[in-house]
């Protein structure tokens, strides 16, 4: 079985800090691409997906020196294909896992964690809004709000509370140029 090793090296890019490693880390994953990173107030986030198996994705925390305190993988064997989308950090104490998925149709797979990495729930929301390609998420007061993008011409705002009950969803469409107007 061929590893794939990843090299995590962070820069710091505040002009309030010089710009040399903060850390530099080799990690065996096995047919793994990291592709996204969220610097939290107590460490890293990383997510990845498998490149052998679409359904199956992991979530790294790591310390401040590069040190993994804690990994999940998932393997959703219950839909055809999964789309990773994003991990966020909403605060230091509450991390999200948002995913596409194709069963339901255009659903969002939410998964939620503690800071220590214990699974705090796990919900699949159905939405008619279309083709996600952008998700982000924040925590206001007790309420999570995720913003997402889809097919290029929609933005939607969906609410849930902390325990991963839905609240309320806006979906707007926009028109969107592709020509600038002084061409």
């Amino acid at each position: 079985m061929k590893q794939l090793y990843i090299l995590v090296f962070l820069l710091l890019t505040s002009s309030l800090f010089p710009q040399q490693p903060v850390f530099s880390q080799t990690y065996p994953y096995a047919f793994c691409n990291f592709y996204w990173v969220e610097q939290m107030s107590n460490g890293y986030l990383l997510q990845s997906y498998f490149t052998n198996n679409s359904d199956s994705m992991a979530i790294v925390k790591l310390n401040f020196n590069g040190d993994i305190e804690w990994h999940h993988a998932f393997r959703y064997t219950q839909y055809p294909a999964i789309y990773p989308k994003t991990t966020v950090a909403v605060d230091s104490e509450l991390i999200i896992s948002i995913r596409r998925s194709y069963s339901p149709a255009n659903g969002l797979d939410i998964d939620a964690f503690g800071a220590d990495g214990d699974s705090l729930w796990s919900k699949t929301y159905s939405t008619n809004f279309g083709w996600i390609n952008l998700v982000r998420a924040f925590k206001i007061n007790e309420d999570i709000i995720i913003g997402l993008g889809a097919n290029f011409t929609k933005l939607g705002v969906v609410c849930l509370d902390t325990h991963g009950n839905f609240k309320w969803e806006k979906f707007n469409n926009l028109i969107i140029s592709a020509t600038p107007k002084d061409m």
